[in-house]
């Protein structure tokens, strides 16, 4: 079996409390071999597009195309007021020539233009998915609103991404400040996929990367937990009284956790958790035992539960331009954190210092912004943030630029670690060099020619 099972208790129930039972579920790998991958991209390359944007993405997916491997296929759509194919399909062959072709393919199509017509294009891959073969992924990148004809709700959206491709997981990224996080994080939530704010240029790789290094590693999709309907599930947006959690896919070597309150008399309650493997449904049953899990381990999930759902609460308050009301609840949680036993694990640190990175903006804000402005970036951060809490996916990048690889397996963080590593020499490699030395300039990594860019693009490899 490609997953294992472990639950017991950090607290067990009373008369006066219910206990928190943590349940671990982590993926396993037989031998270190990665299995065949087709992601399908969908590029916003409408006119605000135009300039970084758009080189950004170019060099992003000049990356990850570099990082397929020999039986990996490539879907890319591109769409500003229409959707155009870029590439359909097409599997990564041994020809040592193919991939700088596509590559050199990839920048004549990433032209920016037009309005941002993302119902025409999701139903223009959505026809190559059912023509098939099939995506195991769909990740939407884009900069901005929804404009131009068609349907502009998620809702509505989403209904077309559920028809066209099921179960698939949708992987949403969202940069500069104008992006619909709302709708972004709804096509993620609803899929159990994964919702990222790339709030600089160098996060977009290490996001990608974190993303293709977990399909290369999955060992199971669509994974659906059962339990007792009198369990409370701790998990961030959950729905009361629901009896299953979708969870999604599991990857190799990353661990994720379900937590739940337990009445007193359920404590042997047994769980069932149905999955795919290698598109054959499996069926695990298991019951908790106790000293099974760390009992810290699950502490510390709590306090992830608990920064999950006060990020949603400071996101809503933010919508609501009440810059004060977030500053009480990110205060709150942060107070609460910092007291708790957890304070020098590993995640208990992460969550402390981006807790602590948010409340110094927010208080920025409302010293030196109009009064009830809220800076974009801040409610996109806090969609990210409380996404990848929610989901344990992701990257949780902060404004610093650092990357912990908390909710990423060491086979994601090489990827990203390499897609980063081989972004960032290309952006070098095109500035002019430093008159005081023989290093490039740093303080711009702007491109103009596209002969430029197809230099910087075919000459990046892994």
């Amino acid at each position: 079996m490609p997953i294992k099972t472990e639950a017991s208790f950090a607290r067990k129930p009373t008369g006066d409390a219910p206990g928190l039972l943590g349940v671990k579920i982590t993926g396993l790998r037989a031998v270190e071999d990665f299995r065949n991958i087709h992601p399908g991209l969908v590029l916003d390359t409408s006119l605000s597009m135009a300039g970084k944007s758009i080189e950004t993405v170019l060099k992003t997916v000049t990356g990850l195309i570099n990082c397929l491997n020999i039986g990996d296929k490539i879907t890319i759509v591109g769409f500003g007021s229409n959707p155009y194919t870029i590439f359909s399909a097409v599997t990564i062959t041994a020809d040592p020539l193919q991939k700088s072709a596509m590559i050199a393919d990839l920048t004549r199509h990433l032209v920016a233009d037009g309005e941002t017509n993302l119902q025409d294009a999701l139903l223009h891959i959505g026809a190559i998915n059912q023509a098939g073969p099939p995506m195991d992924v769909l990740m939407l990148l884009s900069d901005g609103d929804v404009t131009g004809t068609g349907i502009k709700t998620a809702t509505g959206l989403y209904s077309i991404v559920k028809s066209c491709f099921g179960a698939t997981p949708m992987y949403t990224i969202g940069y500069r400040n104008g992006y619909n996080a709302e709708l972004m994080e709804a096509f993620a939530k609803r899929s159990q996929g994964s919702h990222t704010f790339a709030e600089n240029e160098l996060a977009m790789p290490v996001v990608i990367g974190d993303m293709i290094g977990g399909l290369q590693s999955a060992v199971a999709n669509e994974l659906i937990l059962t339990f007792h309907a009198a369990f409370m599930c701790r998990e961030p947006d959950t729905i009361v009284g629901e009896p299953t959690l979708k969870i999604g896919t599991i990857i190799a070597d990353k661990p994720m956790w379900v937590l739940f309150d337990v009445p007193l008399g359920l404590e042997n309650s047994p769980l069932l958790l149905n999955y795919k493997e290698d598109g054959v449904t499996k069926t695990a049953t298991f019951t908790p035992i106790d000293g099974q899990c760390d009992e810290l381990e699950i502490l510390e999930q709590e306090n992830r539960c608990m920064v999950g759902v006060a990020l949603k609460k400071v996101k809503e308050a933010m919508m609501r331009h009440k810059l004060d009301e977030a500053r009480e609840l990110l205060s709150a949680c942060l107070t609460t954190i910092s007291s708790s036993r957890m304070v020098d694990r590993p995640l208990t640190i992460l969550m402390k210092a981006q807790l602590e990175e948010s409340l110094e903006e927010v208080n920025r804000a409302m010293q030196n912004l109009r009064r009830g402005h809220v800076p974009a970036h801040l409610v996109n951060r806090m969609t990210s943030l409380g996404a990848n809490y929610a989901a344990q996916r992701g990257v949780t990048q902060m404004a610093d630029n650092t990357t912990p690889g908390v909710f990423s397996s060491p086979h994601q963080t090489r990827t990203s670690q390499a897609m980063a590593s081989q972004y960032t020499r290309a952006s070098c490699s095109s500035l002019p060099a430093d008159p005081a030395g023989d290093e490039p300039a740093s303080d711009s990594l702007s491109y103009t020619a596209p002969e430029v860019l197809l230099a910087m693009a075919t000459s990046t490899s892994f």
